[in-house]
Formats: structure tokens, C-alpha cells, sequence
């Protein structure tokens, strides 16, 4: 059985502090038209992250932890807990579009295609599918086919996001 310990600490990895994405303009309901996609910055994903997720979640799942079993039941490394992936796809959705979210709705129909390891890169591309008013002038409601996209082309998650976005101008 080999567990490694993590030598990154959180610091070293950036882990919690938002990545420098340069310097997109605000994001408004107005702005997410029907077949829009935005594409983020990728992101590597390292052991720190699956140390404090394990950590934080108290997961004692074997196979999150050790190499060797993970092995042992066909995958190539230390696979990644669903959660945790759909965890960095939030963040990741903030650095393209999130500036003037009000809030998460829902996730729909989230379907993990293949493993996400410790080591892979990842980038979210999110195309607009619907768009409608709400009952509050300040907001409107915009629905997202999300993709987790690995660094070689494969998609890696599908999922349906949900989020209410502020309007630009909420009395106009």
C-alpha cells in the first residue's frame, strides 16, 4: 500500500485564492444571448487539492487516497471524487462569467464521462442553452451546458447549470 504525503502546502499552490485571469468586463444577464460559449483559463489539478478535499469532507475513501489500489481497480492514479471536480468547475466558472452572478440555482443532469486525476489540467467551456426573465426586474435566469474539458480534448464532465445573473440596467 503506498499513501503519499502531499508536500504542497496550500500556499505554495495557490489553493483558495483566485487565479489571475486578466481583465474581463463584467458579465451581465444581458450580456449571456442564446449559443454564447465562454471558455475559462485552465487549471492544474494537484494533490493539495485532494488532500483538503479529503480533509474537509472527512472522505476515507481508499481509492482517493492511495495510489496503489487505485491501480489495482484499473485507473492510473489517484481518481478524483465527483464532488471535488464539480467543485473546481464553480470557480472556473467564475473567472468567465460569475462577475455579476446572484446565485446557483441547480445542477442538472451532471455525468462524469471519464476520471479526473491528480496531475490533469482542466478548462470549463459553458455555452448558453436558455435564457428567460424572473418575477424581480434586477435579475433574469440563464441555463448552461457546462463541459469539463482535459487539457488533450477530452471531455471530461457534462452538466447542466442553473444561475440567476443581474441585469445591467434592472429598470430599463
Amino acid at each position: 500500500m503506498t499513501t503519499e504525503t502531499p508536500t504542497e502546502t496550500h500556499a505554495e499552490t495557490n489553493i483558495g485564492r483566485e487565479p489571475e485571469y486578466g481583465d474581463a468586463p463584467p458579465v451581465y444577464f444581458e450580456d449571456l444571448t442564446r449559443g454564447r460559449t465562454l471558455v475559462s483559463p485552465e487549471i492544474d489539478i494537484t494533490m493539495a487539492h485532494l488532500k483538503l478535499f479529503n480533509d474537509l469532507t472527512l472522505n476515507s475513501s481508499r481509492i482517493h487516497r492511495e495510489i496503489d489500489l487505485a491501480k489495482k481497480v484499473g485507473f492510473t492514479n489517484r481518481v478524483l471524487p465527483g464532488a471535488l471536480v464539480v467543485g473546481v468547475m464553480l470557480p472556473l466558472h467564475g473567472a468567465i462569467a460569475e462577475q455579476r452572478t446572484v446565485g446557483l440555482l441547480g445542477l442538472n443532469d451532471v455525468r462524469f464521462l471519464v476520471p479526473v486525476y491528480v496531475g490533469d489540467r482542466l478548462r470549463l467551456e459553458s455555452t448558453v442553452i436558455s435564457v428567460r426573465g424572473t418575477s424581480k426586474a434586477d435579475r433574469g435566469m440563464v441555463t448552461f451546458q457546462e463541459r469539463i474539458v482535459g487539457s488533450e480534448g477530452r471531455d471530461r464532465i457534462h452538466a447542466q447549470r442553473i444561475a440567476l445573473y443581474q441585469r445591467r440596467n434592472p429598470t430599463a
